[in-house]
């Protein structure tokens, strides 16, 4: 019986054996899977923070684009402006001239007047 003894421990301490280096394996598995759960919850975060960058970019450049709509617009209407005071001043201008015009014409026919009238009044002494 102590051979049958023997036989018995050395199953069982065969099988202690086998069952460590199983559990020293999967324990190592194990560890390997939460390193690589941890890498990849390292890349994630990063992954977030580059989103939230360019998110960040994308605004500003949206408050640029924003702005610059507004700077073109403000500068439309003020060329739209100064076009219309030019306009407003040619017509002014013209309207001077206008009037300045029937002035010399009413001057030339008062002097054609005043002409024929001291043509005829010298015909009239001769």
């Amino acid at each position: 019986m102590d051979n049958k003894l023997k036989i018995i421990l050395i199953v069982v301490v065969s099988l202690a054996a086998i069952n460590s280096v199983v559990a020293f394996f999967q324990k190592s598995q194990l560890k390997q899977i939460q390193k690589n759960i941890e890498l990849s919850q390292i890349n994630i975060n990063t992954a977030l923070k580059d989103i939230q960058a360019s998110q960040e970019k994308i605004e500003a450049m949206q408050k640029d684009i924003s702005d610059y709509k507004s700077y073109l617009s403000n500068t439309q209407t003020t060329v739209e402006i100064l076009n219309t005071k030019k306009d407003l001043e040619e017509a002014k201008a013209r309207g001077v001239i206008a009037s300045g015009l029937e002035n010399i014409r009413h001057r030339l026919d008062s002097l054609k007047a005043e002409r024929e009238k001291l043509i005829s009044q010298s015909t009239i002494e001769n």
